[in-house]
């Protein structure tokens, strides 16, 4: 080796003393950076955010949940026969079959007549129209309607 090359080494080993290297400082982020980090974390928070929702949030009950709606307002007359629609829907996450809806027409606490409808089969979420055929005026009278029974397949 020469007496150049060492002192060069000599040179490097001093500047590494200093604290000083070859290495660069890093440089402050650009606008471009932090709007892709700032769009990534937004996207992420949705995400985290919408599985917290699916799996905390939902109103639906487990199995099989039916409601009756009546429509008494709605009703029409035809002869001496009074249609008034009614709407069974299944609010819960299984299907249902066979299902049987009891309406009872009442004069005060006293049941004047009773029906009954059977609905075939009632998809989740799933719904099914129809018309409760009575010779009593739904005006004069108060008429509700529920499930009876059902079988889940």
């Amino acid at each position: 080796m020469t007496g150049d090359s060492r002192r060069e080494r000599q040179d490097d080993r001093a500047d590494d003393s200093d604290g000083r290297s070859d290495r660069q400082e890093p440089q402050a982020r650009s606008a471009a950076e932090w709007t892709t980090l700032l769009v990534s974390l937004i996207v992420v928070a949705v995400l985290i955010g919408a599985a917290f929702y699916e799996h905390f949030g939902r109103d639906e009950p487990a199995g099989t949940w039916l409601a009756v709606e009546l429509a008494p307002e709605r009703a029409a007359k035809r002869g001496d026969q009074f249609y008034i629609p009614f709407v069974v829907t299944n609010q819960g996450t299984n299907p249902a079959e066979d299902v049987a809806v009891v309406f009872e027409v009442k004069d005060g606490e006293t049941i004047v007549e009773e029906s009954t409808i059977q609905v075939p089969f009632l998809a989740n979420s799933g719904s099914a129209e129809g018309e409760l055929v009575t010779s009593y005026d739904p005006a004069a009278y108060t008429i509700e309607g529920r499930p009876a029974a059902l079988l889940t397949p």
